[in-house]
């Protein structure tokens, strides 16, 4: 099985692009956004990097929503070629994220694996 992390950088894009990987049959298995977005659009585990004046979402997307509040203003901090890059703040941001995917992903690989070889046993 194949799964898609779907990661947006530009807050500008979080509502259209969630809305889109919210469409039946569409392969995004986790969100990863920086940035925030007030509506429940996705049913898939979601983790929202969020600076500090960033708005918080009004509903928690789903109940596999997690969410990072970092001390820039920009969402940009995460962005090597910005001018607003915070390296400590990206690297926790990346290595939250890497914790995230495996939770939510690998684990469902893991379960995937598991149950397959349960099944050719019987």
């Amino acid at each position: 099985m194949i799964y898609t992390i779907l990661t947006v950088y530009e807050p500008k894009l979080i509502n259209s692009v969630s809305e889109a990987a919210s469409k039946d049959g569409s392969p995004v298995a986790c969100f990863v956004g920086y940035g925030s977005f007030a509506s429940p659009l996705l049913s898939i585990p979601i983790v929202l990097h969020l600076t500090a004046n960033a708005p918080r979402p009004a509903h928690p997307p789903s109940d596999a929503t997690t969410i990072f509040t970092y001390i820039s203003t920009s969402p940009f901090f995460v962005l090597p070629g910005s001018a607003h890059y915070d390296a400590n703040s990206a690297n926790q941001a990346h290595s939250r994220t890497l914790r995230f995917i495996q939770q939510y992903i690998l684990g469902r690989c893991n379960d995937q694996v598991t149950a397959e070889m349960g099944g050719a046993n019987d």
